[in-house]
């Protein structure tokens, strides 16, 4: 397969404001309480949130079950006013940014699952970033291949044998052996193929899971949310590509190791900061993954 300089970058329609909301969203949180009635707290979910009944008993059982549940997400302002709104009815809620102490992962104590919550734009940013992934690596549509014979593509070991061209590419798969051109050239042609392949299925995994949770191709109603269920396996998946997104987005920006202040020194409207804090906002979620898939 032939090097690819198509970089990993976010879409052009996506603003500033919207970036640093994703990569730090505040949300409103509905913690347990003895006293309201199950059937209460899901008729203020539809009152206030217009949430059909449906997605309402889900979040109440979360509530009951888990102890508390994110019931909706948003600027600080916004939280405000929704966590008056509960109080209001009578409900114990609080507000808090995403990354402080709000999984954006976790698992479910009676079904097990791995279980997280996106607003349309956080799952549509991560559709794209993901697409872009399978693109990179195939160096086409971000579709599945599925008109390769099984056999055929077992037996096929006319892989590449030079180092990819492209910095990502060539970050998601190093040399092998750095002293020995000739071992490393066979490593990588019967290596290469396969973990490409792999990479792009588990990127495929997620533009899937998310779209099968109600992603639409476009994104177009404001104050959609995503719920999103996995298996173990399919976690463990997701947790990977989000290894391989966060390269990818890391080798774009030259990401060093103590180079924090450097990124939080730039201003919000620099595209730099703003793809720094995407790269952030996946690392985010990939250690609430890691923490859920230990529980």
């Amino acid at each position: 397969m032939g090097a690819v300089t198509a970089p990993v970058e976010v879409e052009p329609t996506t603003t500033p404001d919207e970036i640093v909301q994703t990569a730090k969203p505040w949300v409103t949180i509905v913690w347990n309480d003895p006293v309201n009635l199950m059937s209460y707290v899901t008729f203020v979910f539809q009152k206030y949130f217009g949430y059909p009944k449906k997605k309402a008993e889900k979040l109440m059982m979360e509530v009951h079950e888990d102890g508390k549940s994110v019931v909706s997400h948003g600027t600080r302002e916004e939280m405000e006013r929704d966590v008056q709104a509960m109080h209001a009815y009578g409900l114990w809620a609080t507000m808090d940014r995403q990354d402080c102490g709000v999984s954006a992962f976790h698992r479910h104590r009676r079904s097990k699952l791995i279980i997280a919550n996106f607003t349309g734009f956080e799952a549509d940013l991560l559709r794209s970033l993901a697409g872009q992934l399978v693109e990179l690596l195939r160096n086409e549509a971000a579709v599945p291949r599925d008109n390769v014979d099984p056999f055929e593509a077992m037996m096929d070991f006319s892989g590449p044998t030079q180092a990819p061209d492209d910095p990502v590419l060539a970050r998601l798969f190093p040399t092998a052996y750095p002293d020995d051109e000739e071992a490393a050239a066979e490593f990588r042609r019967f290596t290469e193929g396969s973990l490409r392949d792999g990479k792009a299925a588990a990127a495929v995994a997620i533009i899937d899971g998310l779209e099968e949770a109600g992603l639409p191709p476009e994104l177009t109603e404001d104050g959609l949310m995503i719920d999103v269920e996995l298996d173990e396996p399919t976690a463990e998946i997701w947790m990977r590509s989000f290894t391989d997104l966060r390269l990818a987005l890391a080798t774009r920006l030259g990401v060093e190791e103590g180079d924090e202040a450097y990124w939080h020194s730039l201003p919000d409207d620099d595209p730099r900061a703003q793809a720094h804090d995407i790269y952030e906002w996946v690392g985010y979620l990939q250690e609430t993954l890691v923490g859920a898939l230990s529980q």
